[in-house]
């Protein structure tokens, strides 16, 4: 019974209920009318074809707005699912164009991302005992990734620390670098001047950075502490 009212009354608009009491208030006139007609009472209200006439009237537009609201909702779902469709493709559109540009992106830092720039600070190689205390050895080395040709390779060191001097492996400047050929600058010193010694080569490294350009003729930066720049 509750599902019969839900169907019934429940779940219909504020216009189908209107026009479902209007419906039964027509039955109830009409079975008035054919009553009355069979007891022989006084009856003015009209015949009983002219309410059957109106009822049939009446539902013939009863009937038109609910066709109207089906074939809207009907509209409306199309809508929906043509604007879903419309979205679903612009999604797929844009996440196409942007796999595309995340792949462009790569291959222009393929190269730069695997250059390396090593900053190390030693006295002497750690290997052997030395009778003497060996100078302090700061040495950074840049090297291109196998496979690619850097150019126009400038290495932009720190100015020399008091009582340092440059290493016999210095090279600050190269027209053209391959993977087996790094670039070395190197300097070296009895005492370091700026603090504690262990924090050389991190004092080096916030100092140091190198410019080069790649195959693609995009000019980088590369920072002693690891950062990369595009250099517009």
């Amino acid at each position: 019974m509750s599902k019969f009212r839900d169907h019934v009354w429940i779940n219909r608009t504020p216009l189908e209920r209107f026009l479902l009491i209007v419906v039964v208030l027509c039955l109830v006139l009409l079975a008035t009318d054919a009553i009355c007609a069979m007891r022989g009472l006084p009856w003015d209200w009209g015949t009983t074809a002219d309410w059957f006439t109106g009822v049939v009237t009446l539902g013939g537009f009863v009937g038109a707005i609910l066709a109207l609201r089906v074939q809207t909702k009907a509209l409306k779902i199309q809508t929906d699912q043509h604007n879903d469709t419309l979205s679903k493709e612009e999604e797929a559109q844009n996440k196409e164009l942007q796999q595309e540009r995340d792949a462009a992106n790569e291959e222009k830092w393929k190269c730069a991302n695997r250059t390396t720039l090593v900053v190390t600070a030693q006295r002497g190689d750690p290997r052997y005992n030395y009778v003497h205390k060996p100078p302090l050895t700061v040495t950074c080395e840049f090297r291109a990734p196998e496979g690619f040709v850097l150019s126009n390779v400038q290495l932009i060191a720190p100015p020399l620390p008091s009582f340092f001097k440059e290493g016999s492996r210095t090279d600050t400047h190269c027209d053209s670098l391959n993977h087996s050929r790094p670039m070395k600058w190197e300097m070296l010193g009895s005492y370091w001047p700026n603090g504690d010694e262990k924090d050389a080569r991190a004092w080096v490294e916030r100092r140091t950075s190198v410019v080069f350009t790649d195959e693609r003729d995009v000019t980088w930066l590369r920072s002693g502490s690891g950062q990369l720049t595009e250099v517009k």
